[in-house]
C-alpha cells in the first residue's frame, strides 16, 4: 500500500485495474458483439485479480458470473440464437446465492446488484432499454470502487458510462427521439 495525499492505494490492484482498462477500451472499439463479449471477458481477467487484491469477494462472483454469462451469449451468437431466458435467471442465481455468503456490509451488496440489473438487461432486445440498464450498473461500479479504493476501476467505469452515454444519445439520434443540434 502507497499512502498519496492521504489516500492508500493498492498498487498492484491499480495495475490489474489499468491492464482491464485497457481491454475494455479495446471492446467498445469491436464491431462485432462476439468480439466486443470476448475483449470484455479479458478485461474481466484481469478485474478479477483487482477485486480479490481488495478484498472484494462479491465483486469476484459477480465477474465471474458476467465471463460465464458473456461466454454462453457469445456461443448463441454464433449458433445465431437468442440465448434462452432461463440462462438470465440462473446466471441471477449464480450472482445472489453465493454473494449473499460474502454480505457484511451495504458496500458488498453494490456487485451483486450491478450483476443483476445487467444480466437483465443483456437478455433484453430493447437497445435503449439495454444502454440505460447500462448507465445505472455503471454509476453503481463507480460508487462502489471509490469506496473500496479501486481508482482505476472508478476510471474505467466512467469511461465506460461516458461512451454508453453517447452511444445512448446517437442511438436515440438515428431513432429520431431527440432534435439534431446543430
Amino acid at each position: 500500500m502507497v499512502n498519496i495525499y492521504g489516500i492508500e492505494i493498492n498498487i498492484p490492484a491499480q495495475i490489474f485495474g489499468l491492464i482491464g482498462l485497457v481491454f475494455v477500451v479495446i471492446a467498445y472499439q469491436r464491431n462485432e458483439k462476439i468480439d466486443y463479449l470476448r475483449y470484455c471477458n479479458y478485461q474481466f481477467f484481469f478485474t478479477v485479480f483487482e477485486s480479490l487484491i481488495l478484498g472484494s469477494i462479491t465483486g469476484v462472483i459477480k465477474i465471474i458470473v458476467g465471463i460465464c454469462r458473456n461466454s454462453t451469449l457469445g456461443r448463441y451468437l454464433r449458433q445465431g440464437r437468442d440465448m434462452p431466458k432461463i440462462f438470465c435467471v440462473v446466471f441471477v442465481l449464480i450472482a445472489v446465492v453465493p454473494s449473499m455468503c460474502f454480505v457484511y456490509s451495504l458496500l458488498d451488496v453494490f456487485p451483486i446488484i450491478t450483476c443483476v440489473i445487467s444480466t437483465l438487461m443483456i437478455c433484453q432486445r430493447n437497445f435503449k432499454l439495454l444502454k440505460i440498464g447500462g448507465m445505472i450498473v455503471e454509476i453503481i461500479s463507480m460508487t462502489h470502487s471509490l469506496l473500496i479504493g479501486a481508482f482505476v476501476g472508478f476510471f474505467r467505469q466512467f469511461l465506460i458510462f461516458v461512451s454508453i452515454l453517447v452511444g445512448l444519445i446517437r442511438y436515440m439520434r438515428r431513432e429520431k427521439y431527440l432534435p439534431i443540434i446543430y
